[in-house]
Order: structure tokens, then sequence, then C-alpha cells
């Protein structure tokens, strides 16, 4: 009996996992989903992964995503609602709140801005930046 309950419960779990991936992704379309690259690129994700992925989920856009690589969501027809500003580096460190990267960060979403221009990508997101007075070093003080 106890070998019966457990082929009708491998049976249920094998069931259900071929029905969830059946339903994966947007089913309606009514809200505009999307995907953030870093989490995925942080694991070894090329771009190309993170397109293919979200374009099989049936996501419209991939966000945090720079300009070099809108050519690529274009052609998985993606956009990207969303850019980063162009900071180098993870772009929440180095912000805005440290007049010390007021230029480098001016100059970085002014060209960033410009791109989205060209590539009709809406919005751009700047981070204020990490407390410190340098950016990756707690005992360096704060602002």
């Amino acid at each position: 009996m106890q070998l019966a309950g457990s082929a009708a419960a491998l049976g249920a779990t094998a069931l259900t996992a071929k029905t969830a991936k059946k339903k994966a992704g947007v089913t309606k379309g009514r809200i505009n989903q999307s995907v953030v690259h870093w989490c995925w690129g942080e694991r070894g994700w090329k771009e190309t992964d993170t397109a293919e992925a979200a374009k099989d989920l049936g996501c419209k856009s991939v966000e945090l995503i720079g300009p070099e690589h809108w050519p690529l969501l274009k052609n998985h027809g993606l956009t990207c609602a969303i850019a980063p500003n162009g900071v180098e580096g993870p772009p929440f460190i180095r912000g805005f709140n440290n007049p010390d990267y007021h230029e480098m960060v001016i100059k970085a979403t002014k060209e960033t801005i410009d791109a989205c221009a060209k590539h009709r990508v809406k919005s751009v997101i700047a981070f204020n930046g990490y407390k410190w007075r340098k950016a990756e070093d707690p005992k360096s003080g704060e602002i």
C-alpha cells in the first residue's frame, strides 16, 4: 500500500511539473512584465541568455541593461523600459550623493540620456550611492 501511495505521489508531482511548464510565463498579458539582467549576470548568464529567457517567459523588456545590449533586445522583440545611468560598475555604489562623483555621474547620465533618445528608451535611473567618502571603503568615513 505504501508503494502505491508513493507511486501516486510521484505521478502527481510529474503531472504538476508538466502542467507548470506549460503555464510558465505570461498568460494574459494584462501586466507588462520584465526581468533585470544583473540578477542573472552575476550568476554567469550572458545577455543573450537573459533575452532568450525573457522572451520565453513572455516578458516585454529587460531592465537596467546598457545601451550596447539594446540591439540584442530588439532582435528578440524586447525593449529596455528603464536604463541604468551608465556609471561604471554597480550603479548603486558611486552616486550623486558624493561630491567626488558629481562630474562622473553627470557625464555618464547625459551620455545615457542621449543613447536613450536614439533608441527610444523612455527612462533612466540613477542611484544615490553609498554613504562613505570612498564608496567601496566604509572606513573612509561618512560623507
